[in-house]
């Protein structure tokens, strides 16, 4: 039998980590779209390679890892760069997704599995789930 995949989406404080929490508590698999995508720029990635092409080294810290309250003062204070770093973000995040869904399909372990992702429609991600709560 094939897990069921729900996505969990919404606003700011619109509770999502609390019912995922409580789903994990339930036995449900939990997956967070937000550790995902920190996982996506560790240093030397590829991904961290295309954020500092576009937007400089002024957002790395001295180790070479992501300073992410300076990459948000660029972001949020202008809508375009916060669209491209949304362009440049999502497709690393919905490939780990993938394989995120697959590891955890293959381990046949017969539990729902649910995805909290707060833009899930504007991130392209409901393909990757059966229900959006």
């Amino acid at each position: 039998m094939q897990n069921i995949v729900i996505g969990l989406t919404g606003g700011i404080a619109s509770g999502k980590s609390s019912a995922r929490h409580i789903l994990a508590e339930l036995g449900c698999v939990t997956l967070d779209a937000d550790r995902l995508g920190h996982a996506c720029y560790e240093p030397g990635s590829t991904c961290l390679q295309e954020l500092v092409s576009f937007f400089g080294k002024g957002i790395l810290l001295q180790d070479g890892s992501l300073d992410r309250p300076s990459l948000g003062s660029i972001v949020f204070a202008d809508q375009k760069k916060l669209e491209m770093l949304n362009s440049i973000m999502w497709p690393h995040i919905r490939a780990r997704l993938a394989v995120e869904l697959t590891r955890h399909r293959a381990a046949s372990v017969e539990s729902a599995i649910v995805v909290e992702v707060a833009i899930l429609l504007e991130a392209g991600c409901e393909d990757f789930v059966e229900d959006i709560w």
